[in-house]
C-alpha cells in the first residue's frame, strides 16, 4: 500500500507545442481552465501467484493481481495464465497471457476526488509465444511474438449536450489501439573469455486517438503511431576478460526514430508561418551510438573495489531529440536539438 498526499498545478506552456498541440490546449483550456488538485489518495495492489507441474514437461503458471486507485475509485482484476513445454533437453516452447492495468497519473487526474468522469485505468491485454534453444551450457537463443491490445486509452473527446445541443470537451479514455511484433534473443559465451548479449526486435504500435480539426473546431479520430513505435529495435553488447580482473566491454544500439507531426513552411500575406502537416507522419532520424567501457576489479582490506572507464558516445554521433521550429529574420527555421556528444566517464565502487 503506498499512501500520497501531493499538489498538483495542471500548465500549459504553448510556445513549446506543435500547433495541433497549441489548437488543444487551447481548447482544452477554453473549457477547463488552469486545473489545480490537492489530493490525498492512496493505492493498495497485491497479487497471488503459483506454478504447477502438469507433466513430466508441462509446467503451469498462474496469477491473479489487484489493484485498487481510491482517487478514482478504480478497481481491477488481473488474471494472467503463462504455460511452458520443455520439448527435449535443449528446447522449451512457452505461450502467455494476461491483462495488465496502468492507473492515471495524477497530470491526468482533471477532476476532483470521486467525480465520475475521472479517467480510469488504461488497459492491455497481452498475447506472447516464444521459443528457447540452449545451444551450449553456456550458449542459448530466444525468440518471441507478441500482440497487444490497447484500450481504455487516456486523452480528449467530445459529447454533447442534450439540453444545449452543443459539444461539451471530456478527458477520459476513448482511445485504442494496438501493438505487435517480434523479438530476438541471443546470450552466452562464444569463446574463451568472450560473451555476447544481442537483442532485435521489429514491432508496429498503433492508437486510434483525437486530434483537432482547426476548420471546424471539433476533435477527429485517426489512426496514427504511437509516441513511442519504433520499428527496429537492435542492441549489442560484448564483454572480453583481457587479463584475470581486467575487463572490456562494448555496446552498440540502435533505434528507428520516433514518429512526431512535421511542420510545412508556409507564407500568408507575404509573411513566413509554420503549419501543421499530417499527424504524426514524419520521424526523427535513427539513433545509434557506441559505449566503450574497461574495469578493474581488486580487494583491499576485505573491501571490494572496482574502477572503470567509460567513453560514452565514442563516435560522437549527434542523435536528434527533437526539432524547434521557429521564424528568425523573416525566414523559416528548423532547429535541431542533440542528445549527449561524446562523454569521458570515470566510475569507483566500494563493496564493504
Amino acid at each position: 500500500m503506498s499512501y500520497k498526499q501531493i499538489r498538483y498545478t495542471y500548465e500549459i506552456e504553448t510556445p513549446k507545442l506543435s500547433l495541433d498541440q497549441q489548437a488543444l490546449e487551447d481548447l482544452v483550456q477554453s473549457y477547463f481552465g488552469t486545473q489545480s488538485i490537492s489530493p490525498k489518495s492512496y493505492k493498495l495492489a497485491g497479487y497471488i501467484q503459483d506454478k504447477f507441474r502438469l507433466l513430466q514437461t508441462l509446467y503451469l503458471n498462474i496469477g491473479l493481481r489487484y489493484d485498487y486507485f481510491d482517487y478514482n475509485d478504480d478497481r481491477q482484476v488481473s488474471p494472467r495464465l503463462g504455460i511452458a513445454w520443455r520439448a527435449n533437453n535443449s528446447t522449451i516452447l512457452r505461450a502467455a497471457w494476461g491483462k495488465y492495468f496502468q492507473a492515471p497519473i495524477y497530470a491526468e487526474l482533471s477532476n476532483k476526488k470521486g467525480a465520475d468522469d475521472n479517467p480510469g485505468a488504461q488497459k492491455s491485454i497481452h498475447y506472447v509465444f516464444g521459443i528457447e534453444k540452449f545451444v551450449t551450457a553456456n550458449f542459448n537463443i530466444r525468440a518471441e511474438a507478441y500482440h497487444k491490445t490497447l484500450e481504455q486509452m487516456i486523452g480528449h473527446y467530445f459529447v454533447f449536450n442534450d439540453d444545449s445541443s452543443l459539444p461539451e470537451l471530456r478527458y477520459g479514455n476513448p482511445n485504442s489501439g494496438s501493438c505487435r511484433g517480434i523479438e530476438f534473443f541471443i546470450n552466452g559465451r562464444i569463446a574463451k573469455g568472450l560473451s555476447v548479449w544481442a537483442t532485435y526486435a521489429w514491432s508496429r504500435s498503433v492508437i486510434d486517438a483525437y486530434f483537432v480539426d482547426r476548420d471546424k473546431l471539433q476533435l477527429v479520430k485517426e489512426t496514427i503511431p504511437r509516441f513511442t513505435d519504433q520499428p527496429h529495435n537492435l542492441s549489442l553488447f560484448f564483454q572480453y576478460a583481457l587479463r584475470k580482473s581486467w575487463d572490456l566491454s562494448l555496446k552498440w544500439r540502435f533505434l528507428s526514430g520516433i514518429p512526431y507531426t512535421p511542420l510545412l513552411p508556409r507564407f500568408v500575406d507575404g509573411e513566413p508561418q509554420w503549419e501543421s502537416g499530417d499527424n504524426y507522419s514524419a520521424r526523427y532520424p535513427a539513433y545509434h551510438r557506441l559505449d566503450v567501457r574497461i574495469g578493474k576489479k581488486f580487494t583491499r582490506k576485505r573491501a571490494q573495489w572496482a574502477v572503470f572507464l567509460e567513453v560514452k558516445n565514442l563516435y560522437n554521433r549527434r542523435n536528434v531529440l527533437l526539432y524547434d521550429f521557429r521564424i528568425e529574420n523573416g525566414k523559416h527555421v528548423r532547429k535541431a536539438y542533440h542528445t549527449l556528444p561524446l562523454l569521458p566517464t570515470i566510475e569507483f565502487k566500494c563493496t564493504f
